[in-house]
């Protein structure tokens, strides 16, 4: 019995579906940049492969099927020949919904390959949502491939979704400096124009509207702004923490887009004596979304990247302000130290917290001082909470402070968290933390599922209901 066109359509429509999501795991997957970096950034596209099957199958399917595949155009470490077929191809066209664009680390392919993209999106106009993935750090950087392919972005007038990901991760001790952040009012221009934009995702890239032009500050190779050494006069914290300037003549919610970016990008995570390191150079990854309330963008999921190594004298006066940007954050992960928490929080409306803190506590004392200061910001919104916790240079523990941190942890449970399903405790603060019964009692008596990873230990404690579907909740991506 032949199969009728209104079921192929439903089949067609689940595939689709299903392809939309696994394209979107693959780009925004941390766990995976590892692996795009050393085999590529090929898309893969299995369900693209099986629409393309189905277009073979019988005549009446073909037009049906192809103009199912055609709703995502893939363009996987396009080449100038890919790109000559997919300009011809009937395949992609008006109905043409969703563009992922990608570079792997070693590609050389001439600069003329922009002008083939934008012959490609000249007859794809009707593009939702744009995603442009690389690993690229030479002519398809994420910087150059964003200049190079703006002309063409521009153009996308119905554009809600734009995704500019980038897999090189840039650290203090690898060469490279932290993120920069860069000046790109081009950008944001073309965002202007385009009526029903909602959502913009960055993963290693950080671009601004305007850089603040200030002789007294200069840029290193490594990304950090420094004072110019041969000033005859003190650094001052207020300007080392101004280097993006305000975002006029923009309007609307575009300008509330590049001033929560300025915000972010003049937020000092560290600022010793004559530099200053940014939530903005730390931002690895980012999600801003539209308020249709308010009609202003908000920032929704992010990972801030301290690459703090040691403990630098910060020169803030006690009472130096700091832009509160975090109040909207649901989905937040966070490398650092406690100090950069504190200058983050606090997080009203966080649901799933991962976080790598660092204490640089010289006691025992002040080790259990920074303790209470993470668990004490922490929100009462807060489901799913990834712990992480080294002590730099562990000391000796007076005999019974290990019962009072374990106090400390169960009163997260107790009263801090009411809200918390999942709790996963990772700790490099001496085997003495060891049993922690009074957390372990806590969680059982709320039914909470419990995962400890304690010092000196290969394998992780699981208490209650923990489960692999637990560890998937521990990754920022399946919360985006």
């Amino acid at each position: 019995m032949p199969v009728s066109l209104i079921a192929l359509e439903l089949v067609l429509d689940e595939i689709h579906s299903q392809r939309k999501v696994h394209l979107l795991e693959w780009q925004l997957s941390d766990s995976k940049r590892s692996d795009r970096l050393r085999t590529g950034c090929k898309v893969p596209d299995a369900d693209g492969d099986n629409l393309l099957s189905l277009c073979i199958v019988h005549p009446s399917w073909t037009p049906i099927a192809r103009h199912a595949l055609g709703r995502i155009l893939v363009l996987s470490d396009i080449s100038l020949q890919s790109a000559t077929s997919a300009i011809s191809s009937p395949t992609f066209g008006l109905w043409t919904r969703e563009v992922y664009l990608s570079f792997s680390r070693d590609y050389d392919e001439k600069e003329g390959l922009h002008d083939f993209i934008e012959q490609i999106l000249a007859r794809t106009p009707h593009i939702l949502t744009f995603s442009l993935q690389t690993a690229s750090s030479n002519l398809y950087s994420i910087d150059a491939c964003v200049t190079s392919l703006l002309p063409s972005i521009h153009k996308l007038s119905q554009l809600r979704t734009l995704r500019l990901c980038s897999d090189i991760v840039h650290t203090l001790n690898d060469g490279n400096g932290v993120e920069d952040i860069m000046e790109c009012p081009s950008l944001f221009e073309a965002l202007a124009k385009m009526p029903d934009f909602d959502t913009l995702v960055l993963r290693g890239f950080f671009p601004c509207y305007k850089l603040v032009n200030d002789v007294r500050l200069e840029k290193n190779s490594e990304n950090n702004y420094y004072w110019k050494m041969d000033l005859e006069m003190d650094p001052d914290p207020y300007i080392l923490a101004g280097i993006i300037a305000e975002s006029y003549p923009l309007t609307g919610k575009i300008y509330s887009l590049a001033e929560l970016i300025r915000s972010i990008g003049n937020t000092p995570t560290e600022m010793a004596y004559a530099y200053v390191i940014t939530a903005g150079n730390c931002m690895h990854f980012a999600i801003f979304n539209l308020n249709a309330d308010r009609q202003q963008f908000v920032l929704n999921a992010a990972h801030v990247w301290d690459f703090m190594e040691y403990d630098a004298i910060d020169i803030r006066p006690p009472d130096f302000p700091c832009k509160k940007w975090c109040y909207d954050l649901v989905s937040l992960k966070i490398s650092g130290t406690y100090s950069t928490t504190k200058t983050l929080s606090p997080f009203p409306s966080l649901k799933v917290l991962i976080t790598s803190l660092k204490t640089y506590a010289q006691t025992a004392d002040a080790m259990q001082d920074d303790l209470s200061g993470i668990i004490s910001s922490l929100p009462s919104t807060l489901e799913v909470l990834d712990l992480g916790i080294t002590w730099a240079s562990p000391k000796k523990v007076p005999q019974g402070m290990s019962d009072e941190l374990d106090n400390l942890f169960a009163s997260l449970i107790n009263s801090r968290c009411p809200n918390l399903k999942a709790f996963y405790l990772d700790l490099f603060c001496g085997p003495v933390l060891r049993p922690l019964g009074g957390l372990v009692r806590s969680c059982e008596e709320r039914r909470i599922p419990l995962k400890i990873q304690y010092m000196g230990s290969d394998l992780a404690v699981r208490y209650g209901q923990w489960n692999a579907e637990l560890d998937r909740s521990l990754l920022l991506e399946n919360h985006v």
